[in-house]
């Protein structure tokens, strides 16, 4: 993922340099196995991390179609739903970053024995997984109901230049839901389904002002049908295409901990028994974790396998300034420092799994400790250099000094990528 420096007008008096707080982000490209033709993973793990502009997929047979002016309507809501969530189209601009479609299971539970209820709570979750789960509650008005708008974590938004800005949104949503009537297409036969709305407020953060982020609306259109959704809990058999019985015996999944030198890990739960489910499970909690992949030569899957963070600590601070008496304006001393967070995967279910399979996910873990600990290696080279380059140099040249650095930063993290995606992930085993 390309990094971004992000820069804002210091408070030095009389220096006009653009020295702030730089956020850097490395992406690990998530994986697709050498799987059989038929396998979801043999070209990419999943399409549902497209880009923003990107066009929803076509809704599967037998969908229901929702007519023009689907209002709500009276009738029970509580219930486990299968819902479709997708950016509406008019909010699919380049400028708002984010996923355009995705699948979840929303829980509803209304708040009292006999429906309707003055209010619901809605557990939501990606579709087919325990976690994470985000839970809200809503308030009956008529025949919708509404949640109050809560203020989300931080996520990226995108400058004029199309460049994104970790942090540099705070979201507020409201969810709206209802029930309502449906004719699929060519019947004559009405469906209930439920129908809702997410509203997004997108305020730029300190961090998405320098970037040059603007505050900008946004919302998804939602639409669910009533399923049952099973939660893998344990694995099933192993089955070798060769017909041998190795590598069918279970082990208890540990919990396997990395270290990279100066960086802390941030885990992120995944789930699977199969190397298809792992690699699922991996790109869309790569996904929520760290957002898209937005290289423009990238045409994989944009949902990575985890990244590296870097926040630098007192950016102005970390810089001063000597004055002589004759007024020249000079670099004393340049000491810029970093923090480096990893958001990587950790497998946390189920409890037992095949040992075989197991072995794979531990190179996996080393394939990808090895590239992101990379791009924290290629950052600390970097920011000793610019401490180095801005040492004695003019006030005046320190502007220019700066963005040259975030540019040459950016280009070589990017080549590292480049020539990392185009590398196979160590070989799954045959069968799983």
């Amino acid at each position: 993922m390309t990094p971004i420096a992000t820069v804002r007008q210091p408070r030095w008096r009389g220096v006009a340099l653009a020295i702030g707080l730089v956020v850097l982000t490395g992406c690990g490209v998530a994986p697709a196995p050498a799987t059989s033709p038929s396998s979801p993973a043999a070209s990419s793990p999943g399409a549902t991390g497209a880009d923003p502009g990107s066009p929803a997929p076509s809704a599967p047979p037998g969908s229901p179609v929702p007519s023009a002016t689907p209002g709500p309507v009276s009738g029970p809501i509580g219930g486990t739903w299968r819902v479709r969530r997708i950016l509406a189209p008019e909010h699919r601009s380049p400028q708002i970053p984010g996923v355009t479609y995705g699948e979840e299971a929303f829980v509803v539970r209304p708040g009292c024995d006999v429906e309707p209820c003055p209010t619901i709570e809605v557990a939501i979750a990606p579709l087919g997984r325990s976690s994470p789960v985000t839970t809200a509650v809503l308030r009956r008005d008529g025949d919708t109901y509404v949640s109050e708008a809560s203020v989300e974590n931080e996520g990226p938004c995108l400058n004029a230049f199309g460049d994104p800005i970790p942090g540099g949104t705070s979201v507020s949503s409201t969810l709206r839901l209802w029930i309502t009537k449906v004719r699929p297409a060519g019947t004559a036969v009405e469906s209930t389904v439920l129908a809702g709305a997410e509203a997004l407020d997108m305020a730029p953060t300190p961090i998405g002002r320098a970037g040059g982020c603007q505050s900008q609306t946004a919302a998804y259109d939602l639409s669910g049908r009533r399923e049952v959704i099973a939660v893998r809990t344990a694995p099933p058999s192993a089955r070798p295409t060769d017909g041998s019985t190795a590598g069918r015996a279970l082990t208890t999944l540990p919990r396997i901990d990395v270290k990279v030198a100066g960086a802390t890990i941030d885990y992120f739960a995944i789930e699977g028994s199969t190397v298809d489910e792992l690699a699922e499970s991996l790109a869309d909690g790569g996904v929520q974790a760290c957002g898209a992949i937005n290289y423009e030569w990238h045409e994989g899957d944009q949902r990575p396998a985890a990244c590296a963070v870097t926040r630098f600590v007192d950016f102005d601070g970390s810089i001063r300034e000597r004055t002589t008496a004759d007024g020249t304006c000079s670099i004393a001393d340049a000491a810029v420092t970093a923090r480096f967070t990893i958001h990587f995967p950790r497998w946390t279910a189920p409890k037992r799994v095949p040992a075989v399979l197991l072995a794979w996910w531990r190179r996996i873990v080393d394939y990808i400790r090895d590239h992101e600990a990379t791009h924290v290696r290629i950052s600390l080279r970097y920011i000793k250099d610019l401490n180095a380059d801005l040492d004695g140099a003019a006030c005046d040249d320190a502007s220019g000094i700066i963005r040259d650095w975030a540019r040459a930063l950016n280009r070589a993290q990017e080549a590292f990528d480049r020539t990392e995606y185009a590398k196979p992930w160590p070989a799954p085993p045959a069968g799983y």
